[in-house]
């Protein structure tokens, strides 16, 4: 893939003492071709189309909270279940999706609510 010709550029800037709405205004005001957002975590999925018509994913989940630090900045799976989960949800109405998909989702979207339902019932989730 030397010669494959990326489309897309990211970076990601840690900012440990944090950033404020109007910080992030400013910011974009002063450089305009570096167009900031912020969150307090980031699921990036870097997907690569290569010519022989495969797909490459990978997943970079980081955590930018001040409790993360002990863990490399990286979130914990139970975060990315969390995430799935809400994918899941988000998907099984989408307009684009064939039946199957959506179907698919909407079970394991259904099948998160009763199992949340039944935990919280049994004095909470596990971890």
């Amino acid at each position: 893939m030397s010669d494959h010709k990326y489309r897309l550029l990211y970076m990601l800037k840690p900012v440990p003492d944090g950033i404020t709405k109007t910080g992030i205004e400013e910011l974009n005001k002063v450089r305009p071709n570096e167009q900031w957002g912020a969150c307090d975590a980031l699921v990036l999925m870097s997907l690569l189309y290569p010519e022989d018509g495969s797909l490459s994913m990978m997943v970079v989940p980081l955590d930018g909270r001040p409790e993360a630090a002990a863990n490399e900045l990286r979130l914990e799976d139970h975060e990315l279940f969390k995430v799935w989960t809400l994918l899941a949800h988000r998907l099984m109405d989408s307009e684009t999706l064939g039946d199957g998909p959506k179907g698919l989702c909407r079970a394991v979207h259904e099948t998160m609510v009763e199992s949340f339902r039944a935990f919280h019932s049994r004095g909470g989730l596990p971890s």
